[in-house]
């Protein structure tokens, strides 16, 4: 029987490579197993809940969507599963389905997950440039989590720059990068040195153009002389 936690796909992966196996087969064991789960209990929203999640970690968008459907009926004030289907029409182009389920979601103004639904729904406004928009709905995402998500702050960036506002677009970009060398700091001081060295060592191979390396490379200095330095 399955035992693997599967609601985080980092975890997911992990576990797979411990296995040896495809990370696919774990989500498609689960599905079978919460397959089985269901027939026994059809009117259960988590084990559909669930299984929709596996079928979306597995981009099979259109069997998630009828699992979240069928747990829009059975819970229709539950903001997760809003969310959720707005990444799927999302993930298959419907943007202004996913647009809609977004906003259902934002409706819910205790949901746990609402600024990652503004955050959403301002990168569909964004590219279909009704960048005012955007900018209220990631306005919104930062008022929820002023420090908590760096990418808000480059989102943000962005739609300044797109609505010609050259000079907040530098502030929220210096302010992306400066939370995204904390961030990195913190997350080095708790690897070992084989752990940094195999962490480099992958960076720079994955660098496919000399901008990219340059950048690492003052970001790095930017880190400060003891972030790789041997314990």
């Amino acid at each position: 029987m399955q035992t693997v936690d599967l609601s985080n796909p980092y975890k997911a992966k992990m576990e797979a490579e411990r296995l040896g196996v495809p990370v696919e087969s774990l989500y498609n064991m689960d599905i079978k197993l919460k397959t089985q789960l269901i027939e026994k209990n059809p009117d259960n929203p988590r084990l559909y809940l669930e299984r929709g999640n596996d079928y979306y970690e597995t981009q099979n968008y259109g069997a998630a969507i009828k699992d979240y459907k069928r747990v829009e009926e059975l819970q229709p004030n539950n903001p997760t599963v809003y969310h959720y289907l707005g990444d799927c029409f999302d993930q298959i182009g419907q943007i202004e389905k996913a647009i809609e389920y977004f906003t259902k979601a934002i409706n819910f103004s205790d949901y746990e997950g609402l600024d990652s639904v503004y955050e959403h729904r301002a990168i569909l406004f964004m590219n279909q440039e009704e960048f005012n928009k955007a900018l209220n709905d990631i306005n919104k995402a930062i008022e929820l989590r002023p420090e908590g998500v760096s990418e808000y702050y480059h989102y943000r960036s962005m739609i300044y720059y797109a609505l010609k506002d050259i000079e907040n677009a530098q502030k929220d970009y210096e302010h992306w990068r400066d939370l995204k060398i904390s961030s990195f700091k913190n997350l080095l001081s708790s690897w070992s040195y084989k752990d940094k060295e195999q962490m480099l060592f992958n960076l720079f191979t994955s660098l496919n153009n000399e901008d990219q390396l340059n950048f690492l490379s003052q970001s790095l200095v930017d880190f400060g002389p003891n972030s790789l330095v041997h314990p």
